[in-house]
């Protein structure tokens, strides 16, 4: 069986092995000369401060803040995405049509990362292994694992890098 691999879609966490995962993607397109999309997740949460905001401003000015704080640190991931992307295709010598775009989205990272990949009819999934930290036998995190098992393509999780960047 041949694979026909044309969309991958490339979850970024912007931890330290980014760049090692996007190197595994970046080199399956080529090969078959695929389009990465590549998506960032954050789930929106409740800030303990916002009770003691909401004491200084209205719903409204506190709505609009929290709003422009998000905006901002979409703009940021989107510039360290985008920085990371062009180091590693001028390192691989890739084209940067490979990459068709960047989605950050503002949802639970599962479910964003299942609909981006029917909107974009991902062939692949590829992420990082994102292991849980600080336990003795360490595992995939439940974000991982939710994928894995409710994913209708493949994924591909790329193992850590250590000292590869």
């Amino acid at each position: 069986m041949e694979l026909n691999i044309k969309s991958v879609l490339l979850v970024a966490d912007l931890g330290t092995d980014t760049g090692y995962v996007l190197d595994h993607a970046l080199s399956l397109a080529r090969k078959y000369q695929a389009k990465i999309h590549i998506i960032y997740c954050f789930d929106i949460i409740k800030f303990r401060a916002e009770s003691t905001a909401e004491l200084y401003m209205s719903q409204v000015e506190l709505k609009d803040s929290i709003e422009d704080s998000l905006v901002e640190e979409e703009s940021h991931i989107r510039g360290k995405l985008k920085s990371i992307c062009h180091d590693r295709l001028v390192k691989l010598s890739a084209d940067e049509a490979l990459i068709a775009g960047f989605d950050i989205e503002r949802k639970p990272a599962t479910q964003a990362i299942l609909d981006a990949a029917a909107v974009y009819q991902a062939d692949l999934i590829v992420m990082g292994e994102q292991r849980q930290s600080g336990l003795r036998n360490p595992r995939l995190s439940s974000t991982a694992m939710k994928i894995l098992n409710r994913a209708t393509v493949p994924v591909f999780v790329v193992k850590g890098a250590a000292g590869q960047a």
